[in-house]
Formats: C-alpha cells, structure tokens, sequence
C-alpha cells in the first residue's frame, strides 16, 4: 500500500481543516473510523508520518464535495510503502561496506 503525502504544509493543514469542518466529528472519533489513534492521527495532521492510501481515501470520503475530492487528490503524491526501509538500507551500507 502507498503512502500519500502532500508537498506543501498549507495543503496538508487546508485538507485536515475541510476534514474536521465536514465531519462535526471530535479527532478521537475520526481516528476511530481510521481505525488508528488518536495520537496516530496528529501525526498525519502535522506531517511527521504519511498517510497509508487506504486511511486517505477514508478522509476523503469526509469531504462532499468531489470537486473537493479531486482538487485535494491532485495536490497529493505517493511513494512507495517501504521508501523509508530502502533509504535507511543504502545508508547502513554506506556507513558499513566492508560488513556487507
């Protein structure tokens, strides 16, 4: 599963804003209809982790809008779900050549 990521932070707080605004949900029960935490969730909010595609298309289905949907969906980009495993094995090779 990919993981989506918007490339600019006012997006990214644009597209929770419109979310929370739809929903007149608290975050704890939007994390529950992620079936994440609450925790979990801020992190999205604030860009620490990615989201997985499946937690994002379940946010989007909180907006009514399709115009909505596609305008969001368009400012999104995707890598793949092990992007940070490959990252963190180039960089243990280089630190560790000779082990290899």
């Amino acid at each position: 599963m990919n993981r989506i990521y918007f490339s600019n932070k006012a997006n990214l707080d644009q597209f929770f804003k419109e979310i929370k605004g739809n929903s007149k949900q608290s975050w704890s029960k939007i994390s529950k209809t992620l079936d994440t935490t609450r925790s979990m969730l801020d992190n999205y909010r604030k860009g620490k982790l990615l989201l997985p595609e499946n937690r994002f298309f379940k946010l989007l289905n909180f907006l009514e809008d399709d115009i909505r949907k596609k305008h969001f969906q368009a400012l999104t980009k995707e890598r793949d779900e092990n992007w940070g495993q490959v990252i963190g094995g180039l960089k243990a090779y280089k630190i560790n050549k000779l082990s290899f």
